[in-house]
């Protein structure tokens, strides 16, 4: 009777590296680090990245190896790590409701779309300048309002990060507003009237005098 060798079945490879559930430590084969969740070998679930190169973190949740949902990306800033931004994801970019730090002093906080501000937001700068308003392809665009660090303040409409069309600009020191026209970023045309002359600190030495139309003889 023949000898009859019993049948080896082989296992791929990909099935016996596969990865579901929570793991401790795997390091990719650019020498980054992730703890954290799987599923079929894509990162899934909550999970803590970390970026060899750059030093970067990402803590938050993953679908199908891409960062989804809540999550913050932080980078080293010196002797500590500074929260970069902290918020929604879509397919690894910012998009819904975050907030995006530049530097310490200057940060964005509102909607985004695609890693760009867009929808509703506030806009801080170093200089103390601060914007609330609509955005759109990460410029200003919409109706807003920019307080200015020196108290002043402008209202209107915004256009590629440009000032346009009717709007105010309020002027607290001296108690006046001016009601202008835009064009480019620049005030076109407009009249300035006292707003709180009375009680204004730099105030003018005299309001401004109301101009009254008088009837002209050859109107009836």
């Amino acid at each position: 009777m023949p000898f009859r060798r019993n049948r080896t079945v082989s296992v791929p490879k990909w099935e016996k590296a596969n990865l579901t559930g929570l793991r401790h430590l795997v390091f990719t084969t650019r020498g980054d680090e992730y703890r954290g969740e799987w599923k079929d070998n894509l990162k899934h679930g909550n999970g803590h990245y970390k970026w060899k190169n750059s030093g970067a973190i990402y803590e938050g949740t993953w679908e199908n190896n891409k960062k989804n949902g809540f999550g913050v990306l932080s980078v080293p800033a010196k002797d500590q790590y500074l929260r970069k931004y902290v918020g929604h994801w879509k397919d690894n970019k910012f998009h819904g409701y975050g907030t995006l730090s530049y530097t310490r002093d200057e940060y964005y906080e509102g909607e985004f779309l695609d890693s760009s501000r867009h929808g509703w937001g506030k806009m801080h700068w170093a200089n103390g300048d601060v914007y609330e308003g609509e955005w759109q392809n990460d410029k200003r665009h919409g109706r807003g309002m920019l307080d200015i660090a020196n108290g002043q303040r402008v209202e209107c409409h915004w256009f590629k990060d440009k000032k346009v069309g009717p709007g105010k600009h309020y002027f607290p020191l001296t108690g006046q507003l001016l009601r202008g026209y835009w064009t480019d970023d620049v005030c076109r045309s407009g009249t300035i009237e006292d707003l709180d002359w009375r009680s204004a600190p730099n105030k003018t030495p005299f309001p401004i005098p109301k101009v009254s139309k008088s009837k002209s003889k050859y109107e009836n």
